[in-house]
C-alpha cells in the first residue's frame, strides 16, 4: 500500500507541474498581448524588466535605469540616454560609458539588456506541460487502479477492492475490440473472408 501511495504523489507532482507550466503559458500569452497594445515595464533600482511586442527584456545595471521612449535611461545620472530599442536586439552584450554629472564626478555606468521571445517561452512551457501530463497520464501501468495503483491484474470482478472503480473491464474491453477489429483485417488461417 505504501508503494501505491508514494505513486499517487508521484503522479500528482506531475499533474501540478502540468497545471503550473499551462498557467505560465497562459501568463505568457498575456504578456504577449499587453506587449502589443503597450510597453509595461516593471523594476526597482538596477533591473528592469519591460514586455516589449513579442518579447521580454530584462536590463541590469550598475545604476537604477528605467525604459522610456523607446530608450533606456538612468534617471540619477544627468544627461545619460543610451541605445535607442531597436539596437538591442535580440541580446547586447554589457555596454559601458563614462559620463561626467554637473558637480565634475565621474560615473561609470555599464548596461545588460537579455531579450527573450515570447513565442520561444511559451512553446518551452507548451511543451512542458503536455510532457507532464503525458507522464502523469502514465505512471500507473494498465491493470492497476488509476486512483490507488492496486495490481487489478489477479481479480476477476475488475473492481478494486479499495475505491470500486472499474479499470479492468474497461481496459478489457478495450482489448477484445482490439483483437475483432485485427481478426476482421487479418482472419485465422482457414477462416472465411465472410462475416456470418
Amino acid at each position: 500500500m505504501k508503494q501505491a501511495k508514494n505513486r499517487s504523489v508521484r503522479r500528482g507532482a506531475w499533474i501540478m507541474m502540468s497545471w503550473f507550466c499551462g498557467v505560465l503559458a497562459l501568463l505568457t500569452s498575456a504578456m504577449w498581448i499587453a506587449g502589443n497594445l503597450t510597453s509595461p515595464s516593471v523594476g526597482a533600482g538596477g533591473v528592469c524588466a519591460l514586455v516589449s511586442p513579442s518579447q521580454l527584456q530584462v536590463a541590469i545595471a550598475n545604476q537604477p535605469v528605467e525604459w522610456a521612449g523607446n530608450r533606456w535611461f538612468f534617471p540619477n545620472a544627468t544627461a545619460a540616454v543610451i541605445m535607442p530599442g531597436n539596437v538591442l536586439r535580440p541580446t547586447m552584450p554589457e555596454a559601458s560609458m563614462t559620463v561626467g554629472t554637473q558637480t565634475g564626478a565621474i560615473v561609470m555606468i555599464s548596461l545588460r539588456v537579455v531579450n527573450v521571445p515570447l513565442w520561444q517561452l511559451l512553446l518551452v512551457f507548451l511543451i512542458a506541460s503536455g510532457v507532464s501530463w503525458r507522464i502523469a497520464a502514465r505512471m500507473f501501468p494498465i491493470g492497476h487502479c488509476s486512483a490507488c495503483g492496486y495490481d487489478l491484474r489477479g481479480l476477476g470482478s475488475g473492481k478494486c477492492p479499495e475505491c470500486g472503480e472499474g479499470f479492468l473491464a474497461k481496459w478489457m474491453a478495450n482489448a477484445r475490440r482490439v483483437i475483432e477489429l485485427r481478426r476482421g483485417i487479418m482472419p485465422r488461417r482457414g477462416a472465411s473472408l465472410s462475416r456470418a
